[in-house]
């Protein structure tokens, strides 16, 4: 297929000038093709113009700049401006709560929301925990109201207005039975029709309506297929069967049966258009299209007006899940259910309505004050109760209130910090070992036996006699005093430990000043023998306590301290 293009030759005079910024193009008389601009100037058309070889330079360096279309962006510049704008969280198109379904929820955090309306009418039934009404427990108006009972059912007669059983027995005496009433009842069994108003069941039989004639004949229809009426009270079953068309008759009116016919027949021409490599030259053929729109975006095809378009280029639904409050419900504050939450701490309120019945004070003193003043005469109450069973009782004693009934001549009461204990006579705090007590450590451990009872404040003289046994003639022991749940402050101590049992050598002396102190001896004389130890001086009880004579082994072999032993404590101040 070719063409060709015939162009007339003209005269510069006659080529009418262009409007501004324009030229025209034409064939001059000397067959040159020529310009003429809006000024009227005529120029040869290529007079000026660039010779091939600087065409393609052109070419070249356009192709191989690196931003060669400066004022477009690169596909990889739009894809981040695409990419920064799906980041956003500033709401760059100003969405809406309305948008996203939540145009009745208010922007108050959940701790500044106020009681909704609901929440406020559950609050209501509830009684303020102030108990402002002066309500009494159940157990407060039970020991008045059974105080009031008891005296109104020990009443002769607490209700004089009402006749009592002797009345009633001595009243009745003296009447008559009537029997009117069921010679009545009698009356109303015995009559043939006592409810004439309704209908018997003869007479409810005989008015039952039966099925009318046509009813009754398309009940009688037993086969598959379309009822069709052919006569007064008469219907039967016609089906249908198909051919190669179907056309329906009816020729005998209102009533018949309806036949099937194949007259009504239809064709179908069909033209086929093969044959041809490119049937359609005047359109782009498949692959051309493919290729072209390989380099294309998807044609973003519009949903509805509550999608928006997502950074990932799909549409998505403009909801409360968009922007992440799946779980909020669309109400306002005022207008929210109670919570689980809520619920869970109103079922802890008592209920405004006041199931128990409690009572106002006024209300149990009015009942109170009603029962009888015997009640309140101790003459008529008998019985003992426990001071412990007793609350809000308290009284002070003197000294000559303290009684103890297993005291002897001599005894004194003393305050340990807790209890009044007795001293011995004497006023001493004596503690004695029965067992022996044995310890293989160079720790110093407390003696059981020889630890004090709980000490108040102040200064107490101590006195210690203990007797001691080493299994080992290789190592000696030591002992202190120590601080146990008490604190001590000055410690004026001085123990003396022997060495030999008949006393012929001297004595280890050593003074104790704090509770730290390790008072000890050389190796024993002899193994499994008895020795002796004492400690006497002042200690400083600052905190009320317990305090405890300790024992070590000077190596680790084990010693002991034997039955007898005895710590004395004197308070001196």
């Amino acid at each position: 297929m070719s063409s060709e293009i015939i162009l007339t030759k003209q005269s510069a005079a006659s080529v009418s000038n262009p409007a501004t910024g324009k030229v025209t193009t034409f064939v001059d008389t000397d067959g040159i093709f020529k310009q003429k601009d809006e000024a009227g100037v005529v120029k040869a058309f290529h007079e000026g113009a660039a010779t091939a070889g600087e065409i393609a330079t052109a070419i070249s360096n356009h192709e191989s700049a690196a931003n060669p279309h400066p004022t477009y962006e690169t596909s990889a510049e739009a894809q981040a401006k695409v990419d920064a704008h799906a980041n956003l969280t500033n709401n760059p198109h100003s969405v809406t709560k309305t948008q996203v379904g939540l145009s009745n929820v208010d922007n108050t955090s959940d701790l500044n929301k106020p009681i909704s309306t609901a929440t406020q009418t559950a609050l209501n039934l509830k009684y303020n925990t102030s108990n402002p009404s002066g309500y009494q427990t159940s157990a407060q108006v039970a020991t008045s109201v059974n105080t009031a009972i008891t005296t109104h059912e020990a009443s002769v007669n607490p209700h004089p207005g009402y006749a009592t059983d002797s009345d009633l027995t001595s009243g009745l005496a003296t009447k008559e039975n009537t029997g009117v009433a069921a010679g009545l009842v009698t009356a109303h069994e015995l009559a043939s029709d006592p409810h004439p108003q309704y209908l018997t069941s003869a007479e409810g039989n005989a008015a039952y309506q039966p099925l009318d004639a046509d009813l009754t004949a398309i009940a009688a229809q037993t086969g598959a297929g379309f009822l069709v009426r052919t006569g007064t009270n008469a219907w039967s079953t016609r089906s249908i069967v198909a051919g190669t068309g179907i056309g329906l008759t009816n020729s005998d009116g209102v009533f018949g049966s309806p036949t099937v016919s194949n007259s009504d027949r239809g064709s179908v021409a069909v033209t086929t258009h093969v044959g041809l490599a490119d049937p359609h030259t005047q359109y782009a053929l498949e692959s051309d299209v493919t290729a072209s729109l390989a380099l294309k975006e998807n044609t973003i095809t519009a949903t509805t007006s509550s999608d928006y378009y997502r950074g990932d280029k799909t549409f998505q639904p403009l909801n409360k899940a968009a922007v992440g409050l799946s779980n909020v419900d669309n109400t306002s504050d005022t207008n929210k259910p109670v919570s689980t939450a809520t619920q869970t701490a109103l079922n802890l309120k008592y209920d405004s309505s006041n199931p128990s019945g409690y009572q106002t004070a006024a209300q149990v003193t009015s009942t109170v004050n009603t029962a009888s003043t015997a009640d309140r005469n101790r003459a008529n109450h008998t019985g003992t109760q426990l001071k412990s069973t007793i609350s809000d009782f308290a009284h002070t004693h003197p000294l000559s209130d303290l009684t103890q009934s297993s005291a002897t001549t001599g005894q004194v009461a003393t305050w340990n910090g807790t209890a009044w204990v007795p001293l011995a006579p004497g006023g001493d705090l004596i503690s004695r070992t029965t067992i022996v007590q044995s310890v293989a450590s160079v720790t110093p451990t407390t003696i059981t036996e020889l630890t004090s009872v709980s000490l108040g404040t102040g200064f107490y003289e101590l006195t210690a006699h203990l007797l001691w046994q080493s299994t080992a003639t290789t190592t000696g022991v030591g002992f202190r005093v120590q601080q146990i749940t008490a604190a001590l402050g000055i410690i004026h101590l001085k123990w003396a430990i022997a060495l030999a049992a008949n006393g012929t050598d001297r004595d280890f002396e050593y003074q104790q000043v704090l509770s730290a102190d390790n008072i000890f001896s050389t190796s024993a004389l002899t193994a499994n023998a008895n020795f002796t130890a004492k400690g006497f001086g002042i200690i400083e009880v600052t905190t009320a306590g317990t305090i405890a004579i300790q024992l070590r082994s000077e190596t680790g072999t084990s010693v002991s301290i034997r039955p007898g032993s005895v710590m004395i404590l004197k308070k001196v101040g």
